[in-house]
C-alpha cells in the first residue's frame, strides 16, 4: 500500500473517530421537525452523562419505562406535526 493511501486510511479513521465522539457527546437534533433531542451518553472525560443515569433511573420500574419508550417510539416515527405560530398578526 502507497504511503498516500495510508495517509488518506489515517484521515478517514480520524474523522469518523472524531464524529462518533460528537455523537456520544453532544447534544443535537435528531430530528428537529419532530423535536427530538440527541443527547450525550458520555462525558468528554469517558464518564457516564446524564442521560446514562436518566436512564438507568427510568428502568428502575420496568413497566413504566417500557411504557414511556412505546410512547417515544410511537411519537419519533409519526409523521413531523407542524408548528403554530405563536405570533398573532397585528397588522388587521
Amino acid at each position: 500500500m502507497g504511503e498516500e493511501r495510508i495517509q488518506e486510511r489515517y484521515k478517514n479513521l480520524h474523522d469518523l473517530r472524531d464524529a462518533e465522539a460528537k455523537v456520544l457527546t453532544q447534544y443535537d437534533w435528531q430530528d428537529k421537525a419532530k423535536e427530538i433531542v440527541r443527547l450525550p451518553v458520555i462525558t468528554v472525560e469517558g464518564r457516564p452523562a446524564r442521560a446514562m443515569e436518566l436512564t438507568v433511573q427510568e428502568w428502575q420500574n420496568p413497566a413504566a419505562a417500557r411504557s414511556n419508550l412505546i410512547t417515544r417510539v410511537t411519537r419519533a416515527t409519526a409523521p413531523a406535526r407542524r408548528r403554530r405560530n405563536s405570533r398573532t398578526n397585528t397588522n388587521s
